[in-house]
Parts: structure tokens; sequence; C-alpha cells
């Protein structure tokens, strides 16, 4: 049953759990469906009985112009970017309308995106990044040439520097490349090689991790000096975040391997295992609004998942729209997720399918599942 909400004027019906319907706003007379976004100012009893806090959190799907394989995606100068497969580039102000650029040669695939020090960033291939000052206008950029069996597969900035990371999920790497503006790059090496996946900076300092089944990782406070670490555990580290004072990192699957496997750390070195609710190939985690979201790309023809948490070590499954979810991440009140490619069956919509979940200060969005105070409605 869907929980039935009362105020003093009017009164709303949720739909029921995990069901796809209208949700039924101002005793029946005016109706919204699924996966529309409704304005605060307009339904003031809902506004008050699901605030922008992230008590209560909505979810709802968007199709863009095209469809496509995406890798990442993220939040800066007011704009959500996202990269893909193709040399294909997404731009969205609001999370909801979304233009496709696409920049660079065919069958270059873009594998991760930032936005620091002023401009965008995606890194692509074994010699290439592209730049942007506003997700409309780019420009290619040079990059020392990856090993062979590799490609450049992250990027992070921090200390004044951008530090990027080739890898793949067959041949280690024990080199990556420097820029101080993204555009003069440096080739260095690392003390240690693996099959690197990702790096990250947050604290003072860049965590870099590997797939394939592996303990090894390292760190940096100024991107050029890096100490040699390893975890208490193996796992195949596909993603990485970090936000309130916590360390958040992400064994993803491979070769068909699902885990339930995350580690914690509030300082980047010590670590502690943290079992997942559910199985699945964890494909990237974010970090907004007080909350964690793990999305998966591993979805069936009967559902898909995603994780929340509050702190990074109690997390909560949810069911979210079929889709193989490659990226996420939080701005502007929103947490956008873009799918990744087919499998299972669930192929690509027919447009850029997004997931949206939270609640800004202006809109809520609306969908097949409705949160009550953090617990299903």
């Amino acid at each position: 049953m869907g929980r039935f909400l009362r105020s003093a004027v009017k009164s709303v019906t949720t739909v029921p759990l995990g069901a796809v319907a209208d949700l039924m706003m101002r005793s029946g007379v005016n109706y919204r469906p699924t996966g529309t976004a409704v304005s605060r100012a307009a339904f003031p009893e809902l506004a008050a009985e699901f605030p922008p806090s992230g008590q209560g959190m909505f979810a709802a799907v968007m199709n863009a112009a095209v469809g496509g394989t995406w890798a990442s995606v993220t939040y800066g100068n007011g704009l959500f970017v996202a990269v893909g497969e193709n040399s294909t580039i997404g731009v969205s102000q609001d999370g909801l309308s979304w233009t496709v650029i696409m920049y660079g040669e065919t069958g270059r695939h873009y594998t991760d995106v930032i936005w620091a020090g002023g401009q965008f960033i995606a890194v692509a291939g074994t010699d290439r990044c592209v730049t942007s000052p506003d997700g409309y206008t780019w420009t290619l950029r040079m990059m020392p040439a990856a090993p062979a069996g590799t490609t450049y597969r992250s990027i992070a900035y921090g200390a004044g520097l951008y530090v990027a990371f080739h890898g793949s999920n067959t041949t280690a790497s024990s080199s990556y490349a420097t820029s101080p503006d993204g555009i003069n790059w440096t080739a260095r090496s690392l003390p240690v090689g693996v099959c690197w996946r990702i790096v990250r900076f947050a604290q003072g300092m860049f965590v870099a991790m590997a797939t394939t089944n592996t303990a090894n990782y390292v760190t940096s406070t100024d991107g050029l000096t890096w100490t040699a670490r390893g975890l208490h555990i193996a796992g195949y580290w596909e993603s990485l975040c970090y936000g309130n004072g916590v360390w958040v990192a992400m064994s993803g699957g491979l070769a068909g391997v699902n885990t339930q496997l995350a580690i914690t750390s509030h300082n980047g070195i010590n670590w502690t295992t943290r079992t997942l609710p559910v199985v699945s190939s964890w494909s990237d985690v974010s970090y907004g609004n007080g909350h964690f979201i793990a999305v998966s790309s591993q979805s069936t023809a009967g559902s898909s998942v995603m994780l929340t948490s509050s702190d990074g070590i109690w997390w909560v499954a949810r069911t979210v729209p079929i889709m193989n979810y490659k990226a996420t991440t939080f701005g502007n009140g929103l947490f956008v997720a873009l799918q990744g490619y087919v499998q299972n069956g669930v192929a690509a919509a027919a447009g850029m399918t997004v997931y949206l979940e939270g609640a800004t200060s202006d809109f809520m969005y609306l969908g097949c599942k409705v949160q009550w105070n953090g617990k299903p409605g």
C-alpha cells in the first residue's frame, strides 16, 4: 500500500513501493506522471513532507537526444558533463535536458572527466586528453604515450597538478603523467606496476587504486613522489571517492566476478572492510547532500540495484529503474547516474538514460519509488 499524507487543506498519495504509476496531488485534481519535476512552491504540503535534506528522495528516468555508452560524469561551473565512447560528450545545466557534442576522432573513447583548475578535462585513449573552459568548446591536447596494452583511464587534480593514470584489466603499468595546466604533460614513474583503474584527490592526498583483484595501491601528497602501500584485502577496485570525512572504495566485477566488498578509511592509509548488502558489479560511487550513492553496471531483465549510505559504513539497497549504470555524480541538488553498456539483455534506451535522485530547494523529482523518512513508502 502507498502511504497517504494529509495536510489541513490538501492531501497527497504516494504510489505503492516499486509501482510505476502517477503521484496524485491536490486531492486528485492535479496529476504529475512519473519522471517529471514539480515545483515546491506549487505543492507546499508535499514539499513539507519531503524536504531537500535527503530525508525524502525521489527518482526519475529522463531521456536525452541520443543514447550511448557513458563512462564518466562530473559537475562543475554550473554544468553536468558526461563522456563516453566514440568521442561523445554530453552537457546539461539541470541534469534533465542534455546536449550531445561529438568531439575527436571516430572510435576515440573517453574514460574519465573532471572539473578542476577552472576547466573540464577528459582523458581518452593512449595519448590524448581534451580540455574545455565551458563544457561546449573543447581543445585536443597530446599526452605522453601510455605503455603498450594500456590506455588512460582516470584523472585527478590536487596540489596544483593534474595527475593521469593509465592501465587496463590485463596489463600492468608503472608509469603515469602529470601536468600543471592540462596542456603540457610529463611522463613519470611509479614505485609499483599494477593494472591501475582510478586516481582521486582529497584530504591533501592523491590515492590511486587498481583492478584485477589486487591489494596494491599508492598515495602521494604532491603527485610527484609516491608511496607504495598494501591493503589488507584484495579487490577489483573500480571506484573511489571521498565525502563526510571518509574515503570509500568499491570492488567491482571483472570477468564475471561480482562482489559485495567495499573498504573505508578516514586517512587513505588505514582501511576497514565493509560488507555490502548486495552482490553486484559496482562501477562507481559518489557523495553529495550527506549521502554516498553506489551504482552497478550489472542488470538483469528484471531489476537493477543502487546502494545509499550516510556514512560509507552501513549501506541500504534501493531498487531503481532498470539500466546498466556506469557513472554517477552529484550537483545542482541532484545525483545523476548514467547508463553504461548493454549487459544481460538490458539494452540501451532510445535516448541517453539518466537516473536522478534527490530534491533541490526549488523542485522535487517524482518516480517509481518514493522514500518516506529514509524508508520505503
